[in-house]
């Protein structure tokens, strides 16, 4: 009798198992692909959300007639962030669905007041996603989440891709989830450096559909500048060249174009694509300062030469390594000078003299990234090597020379 009951007990709770408890239908979320956080004049925070229209995407996968936004924006303001996001209910229809957001745009002006707030948010609750990327902006930042890009309709999805496309292939800028921004901030040097949004071109934005029936946009979204952060606010931009010497200097370049000339005062006409790339830096206590050893090794490809050197002798190839060596050194050095002057130590350079040297770290530490850290000087020694010159040993331009005599 007992192991009869037992029985009928393990079928009634296998029963209750399927059962669904709080179900919530596909068509009762609204799906948000990104999310952008403004100040308004009075102080309040404006949050802004791409909703997904799936309708619209389906009738333009399938054919269908006349074209319709794929998402739509809308913004709630609110004196906390959250009170803001809960302030979406108010008008929307659906519960709003976060788990596919895929970036964060955050002002300039809201960087300035602090992103402390948004930090704890992605802290204490446990909807948010730590994957999301990124992005700062100069001006409004909803204005980004209403621009339609030519190759993803939801500009969510796209910027993501682009940020990783560039990280890999372009040199300049990092992808900075949210994750890391607060490993950052919550590390020894409190610091972040964040990739920038811009709308450039003919100052039209690209929030109609109908844009796209051209067969060229008017204006672009692109990366732009790198906004730094120090404890929890914005302190200042680096133009993209000065943001490409801050990824040789911190070890996250993988792969760059770099165009270089033919002597002193001429045109970079030559170009040099670097496949691999590493960066060692080593901590030294000098006198009352710091100095860190920056040891870079790297390699890449020839893939524009107009140059009158012929690459078969010997002696060539090595004074065309030295020139791309010098190249990528300045381009550290002139990073450099921008990024102390703005008193935030993104670079991780605190973090290994805290490696290093723990006891003097622990003195230094409330004072370095005011005080230490502008006053380091970088010992940098730069080994490129040329590792393939194309299908070509010489210039087009030499090879036309030779043939006319």
């Amino acid at each position: 009798m007992l192991t009869a009951l037992r029985i009928i007990a393990a079928a009634a709770l296998c029963l209750l198992i399927g059962g669904c408890w709080d179900k919530t239908e596909l068509n009762e979320l609204g799906i948000i692909s990104g999310t952008a956080v403004d100040l308004t004049s009075n102080g309040k925070w404006d949050v802004s959300y791409q909703l997904v229209i799936p309708q619209a995407i389906s009738a333009q996968t399938g054919g269908g007639g006349g074209q319709s936004a794929p998402f739509n924006v809308f913004s709630t303001e609110a004196d906390s962030l959250r009170g803001a996001i809960s302030k979406a209910t108010q008008e929307m229809s659906r519960k709003l669905y976060f788990a596919h957001n895929q970036v964060i745009i955050i002002s300039e002006q809201a960087a300035r007041k602090g992103i402390g707030t948004l930090m704890d948010v992605y802290l204490r609750n446990s909807d948010s996603r730590e994957t999301v990327d990124v992005f700062v902006v100069p001006d409004n930042a909803r204005l980004m989440l209403e621009q339609i890009l030519p190759l993803d309709r939801i500009s969510g999805a796209g910027l993501e891709r682009l940020v990783d496309i560039e990280e890999n292939n372009g040199g300049s800028f990092r992808e900075m989830t949210m994750h890391q921004v607060l490993l950052k901030l919550l590390g020894p040097t409190r610091s972040v450096a964040i990739p920038g949004l811009a709308l450039t071109g003919a100052n039209k934005k690209l929030d109609n559909i109908e844009i796209l029936g051209h067969t060229a946009t008017p204006s672009k979204v692109r990366l732009q500048r790198l906004a730094v952060i120090r404890e929890d606010s914005f302190v200042g931009w680096l133009n993209t060249q000065e943001s490409m010497g801050a990824m040789w200097l911190s070890g996250y370049l993988k792969r760059a174009t770099l165009s270089f000339s033919n002597g002193a005062g001429a045109a970079k006409r030559n170009s040099v694509q670097i496949r691999a790339a590493s960066t060692t830096v080593k901590p030294e206590r000098t006198g009352d300062g710091w100095t860190m050893h920056v040891q870079v090794q790297a390699a890449g490809r020839l893939i524009e030469y107009n140059g009158t050197e012929n690459l078969q002798r010997p002696a060539s190839v090595p004074v065309l390594e030295q020139q791309i060596g010098t190249l990528i050194k300045t381009n550290m050095e002139m990073s450099w000078m921008a990024v102390r002057r703005l008193k935030a130590d993104f670079l991780g350079f605190g973090e290994l003299v805290r490696e290093r040297y723990p006891a003097q770290w622990k003195k230094i530490a409330p004072k370095w990234n005011e005080l230490e850290f502008p006053a380091v000087k970088l010992d940098i020694k730069v080994k490129f090597k040329l590792k393939d010159t194309g299908l070509s040993n010489n210039s087009f331009r030499s090879v036309q020379e030779k043939s006319d005599r």
